[in-house]
C-alpha cells in the first residue's frame, strides 16, 4: 500500500514541476508586473528553470538592484533568457547599486548560458576601486551583451588589473580547460572605468560595433586569451593619462579588425606584448589616429602600433596617423624568444606623420617575413638598432624592407577621418587573402588593392577639348582620374592620351572617349565639324607615284616615290595611322593588320604633295 502511494505522489509532483518551468514574456517594474526587481526575475529562473525562449521587459525606471545569474536548467540557442527595456531606449532602464571587495559587480553571469542583456543602463554607484559593472565567471557561455549603456566611475592614472573595469571576465589557469567562452559585447557604450573590457583566461570572446569612450587605462585589456574578436568599434580618449594604451593585449591570439582609434592621449593605439600563439593575431584595416593635444603626457612614448617579444603577428593595410612629433607609428622591440619562427608581417600599411620625425622603430630585422609595400607621408626617418636613416632610401639599402614602398601625401579626408583621396596610392598594395576587404567592408581588388585601410575609388570623369593645329584638328585629352583611354572616331579607336593633326578633310565626326576609372568608367562623346580642306595638299600637282594593288589584302607596293621621304597613311576620316620611311623607289607596306576600308597614303616634300587612295578588303 505504501508502495502505491509513493508511486501516485511521484506520478503528480513530476508533472506539477515540468508545467512550473517558465515560458513566455513577463514585466519587471515597480507596479501591476510580475516583478518588481530583476534579482526576484532571476531568483525565479534559478529556481524554476525554462522550457521556452523567455523574456523580461523592463519598465521604464531606475531600479537600485545587482544580481547574479546562475546556472539555468533548460536554457539552450533556442530557449535563450533575455531581458530588455520595454521601450528599447537603453536610457530609460538604469540598473545600479553600490559595489564592494565582497561583490564588486552590478550584473554577474554566473555559469549561465544562452542569456541576453539588451537596452539597459548598467552603472555602479561606488566611487572607489571596486568597482566593476559586469562581471563573467563560472564557465558562462554563449552570453550577450547588447545596446546597453555600461557606464563606470571616472579614473585618471588607475591601475585596477580588472577591478575597475566596465567588462570583466576572469578565469584561473587550472580552468583553461573549461573556461566562459563564445560570450559577445556588441553594439553598446562603454563609457569610463580603468578598461572597458577586462579578460583574463578566456576564449572566443568577441566585441564587436561597440563604442569606447574615455576609459583611462584601455579599452581593451587581454591578459592571456585565445581567439578574441574585436571589431568595428570605435575607442576615443580625451582624458589625460599617463598609461592609457587603447588596447593591450598579452599572451593571447586577437584579431584586431575595422575599428577607428581617434586618440587625445596616451602612449599607444595597439600593444601586442609576449603574444606566442601559433594560430597568430592578425591587425588589420584600422584606422588609428593620435592627436597633438596640449594635455597629452607620454610616459612610453609607444606610438600606433608597438609588437613586444611576440610571433605570427600580422600588420596589414592599416592606415596609422600621428601627429605628435614624439611617437612612431610602428615599434618593434623586445625581441621575440621563438626567433627562428616569428614571422612578423607589415604589409601594405600607410604610417602617416605630421612631421619628418621618426616614422618607424624596429630592433631587427631578421623577425620579419615581409615588411614591404607601404606608403609614408614624407621621406621621413626611420629607427633600426638606434641608427637613424634620414630617408627612404637609405633605409631600404641598408635594411632591405620596403623595395615596394613609397612616399606619398594620401590626403586624408582630415586628421580624424582617415578614408583617403590620393591616387598615387591606388593599386599600390600586394595582395593578401588574410584581407579581402576594407575598412569600410568593400571588396579589395583582388590583384592590385590599395594601401592602408580604405580601398578608395576615383571615379574617372570623361572630357577633351577640340582645337585648330596647322595641319588637322587637335583633340586633347582633359580626363581625370583615369587609369587608361579609348578613343572611337566614326569606329575608328585609338589608344593615345591626345589625338594630334586628326580630322583633315571636312565632315562631321562623333568623337567618342572611354575614361578607364580604377573603379568606374565615363564616357563622353561630342560632334565635331570639320569645314573646308585643312590637309595642305595641292590636289593640281599630277600624280606620278603610283600604289598596287588596288584592292589589296596583305600589303601594298609604292612604286615611283623616291623623290619623297616619308609618306603618312590615313584613314578615310583623316587620322594619321602610320607613317613610312621611303628608301628607295620601290617600297612594301603590309597592310594585312589594316581593318576594310578607304585609306589616304600623302607623299610630302618642300616642292609637292601627292595624295593617293586605296582599299584594303
Amino acid at each position: 500500500m505504501k508502495s502505491l502511494i509513493l508511486v501516485l505522489i511521484i506520478s503528480i509532483f513530476v508533472p506539477l514541476q515540468l508545467f512550473s518551468q517558465m515560458a513566455g514574456t513577463y514585466t519587471i517594474g515597480a507596479t501591476g508586473c510580475d516583478y518588481s526587481m530583476i534579482s526576484t526575475a532571476v531568483a525565479s529562473l534559478k529556481s524554476l528553470g525554462v522550457n521556452a525562449p523567455v523574456v523580461f521587459v523592463i519598465k521604464d525606471g531606475i531600479y537600485k538592484d545587482n544580481f547574479s545569474i546562475d546556472s539555468i536548467n533548460g536554457t539552450s540557442s533556442t530557449n535563450t533568457v533575455t531581458f530588455l527595456s520595454e521601450s528599447n531606449d537603453s536610457t530609460k532602464v538604469v540598473v545600479q547599486d553600490s559595489t564592494s571587495s565582497l561583490r564588486n559587480y552590478v550584473c554577474q553571469f554566473n555559469g549561465c548560458s544562452y542569456v541576453l542583456l539588451k537596452s539597459i543602463t548598467v552603472r555602479p554607484l561606488t566611487n572607489n576601486s571596486w568597482a566593476t559593472v559586469i562581471n563573467f565567471r563560472n564557465e558562462s557561455k554563449h552570453n550577450t551583451i547588447s545596446n546597453c549603456i555600461i557606464e563606470g566611475v571616472k579614473r585618471i592614472n588607475q591601475c585596477s588589473g580588472g577591478l575597475s573595469s566596465l567588462i570583466n571576465e576572469e578565469n584561473t589557469y587550472i580552468n583553461m580547460p573549461n573556461i566562459n567562452d563564445n560570450n559577445s559585447v556588441i553594439n553598446n557604450v562603454l563609457l569610463y572605468g580603468t578598461e572597458g573590457v577586462y579578460l583574463h583566461y578566456c576564449h572566443d570572446f568577441k566585441i564587436i560595433g561597440n563604442r569606447f569612450a574615455d576609459q583611462s587605462n584601455s579599452a581593451l585589456h587581454v591578459d592571456n586569451g585565445y581567439s578574441i574578436v574585436f571589431e568595428h568599434n570605435y575607442i576615443t580618449n580625451k582624458h589625460k593619462s599617463l598609461i592609457y594604451t587603447a588596447i593591450f593585449a598579452e599572451y593571447c591570439d586577437v584579431s584586431i579588425r575595422y575599428n577607428d582609434f581617434i586618440l587625445r592621449t596616451g602612449d599607444a593605439g595597439i600593444l601586442i606584448n609576449n603574444c606566442q600563439s601559433y594560430s597568430g593575431s592578425l591587425i588589420s584595416n584600422n584606422f588609428i589616429c593620435l592627436a597633438n593635444d596640449s594635455l597629452s603626457e607620454h610616459a612610453g612614448n609607444l606610438g600606433g602600433i608597438i609588437i613586444k617579444n611576440s610571433r605570427n603577428i600580422k600588420v596589414i593595410n592599416n592606415s596609422i596617423h600621428i601627429m605628435d612629433s614624439n611617437l612612431p607609428c610602428f615599434m618593434l622591440s623586445d625581441l621575440p624568444y621563438y626567433s627562428a619562427s616569428s614571422n612578423l608581417v607589415v604589409l601594405n600599411n600607410i604610417f602617416s606623420k605630421n612631421t619628418s620625425s621618426i616614422a618607424i622603430i624596429i630592433d631587427s630585422t631578421k623577425y620579419f617575413t615581409s615588411f614591404d609595400y607601404n606608403t609614408y607621408s614624407n621621406d621621413s626617418m626611420r629607427s633600426y638598432c638606434n641608427n637613424y636613416y634620414n630617408g627612404l632610401a637609405a633605409w631600404q639599402s641598408f635594411t632591405g624592407f620596403d623595395q615596394h614602398s613609397f612616399a606619398a601625401d594620401p590626403l586624408f579626408v582630415s586628421d580624424t577621418n582617415l578614408h583617403i583621396q590620393q591616387p598615387l596610392i591606388n593599386g599600390k598594395g600586394l595582395a593578401s587573402a588574410l584581407v579581402v576587404d576594407d575598412y569600410d567592408g568593400e571588396l579589395r581588388d583582388n590583384l592590385h588593392p590599395d594601401i592602408g585601410a580604405d580601398e578608395f575609388c576615383f571615379s574617372a570623369v570623361a572630357d577633351f577639348s577640340v582645337n585648330s593645329a596647322p595641319n588637322g584638328i587637335l583633340i586633347s585629352n582633359t580626363s581625370v582620374n583615369y587609369d587608361s583611354l579609348q578613343w572611337s572616331i566614326n569606329g575608328f579607336a585609338s589608344e593615345e592620351e591626345n589625338l594630334d593633326n586628326v580630322l583633315r578633310l571636312p565632315g562631321i565626326y562623333e568623337v567618342c572617349l572611354i575614361a578607364y576609372g580604377f573603379c568606374e568608367n565615363d564616357t563622353i562623346c561630342k560632334s565635331v565639324e570639320v569645314i573646308g580642306d585643312i590637309t595642305g595638299i595641292d590636289r593640281s600637282i599630277v600624280q606620278l607615284v603610283t600604289v598596287y594593288p588596288n584592292p589589296a589584302s596583305d600589303e601594298i607596293i609604292i612604286s615611283d616615290a623616291s623623290g619623297y621621304d616619308t609618306a603618312k597613311i590615313y584613314s578615310s576620316l583623316g587620322l594619321l595611322i602610320n607613317i613610312i620611311k621611303i628608301n628607295g623607289n620601290r617600297e612594301r607596306l603590309d597592310v594585312s593588320g589594316y581593318k576594310s576600308g578607304l585609306y589616304l597614303i600623302h607623299f610630302e616634300n618642300l616642292k609637292s604633295n601627292e595624295i593617293l587612295k586605296f582599299l584594303v578588303e
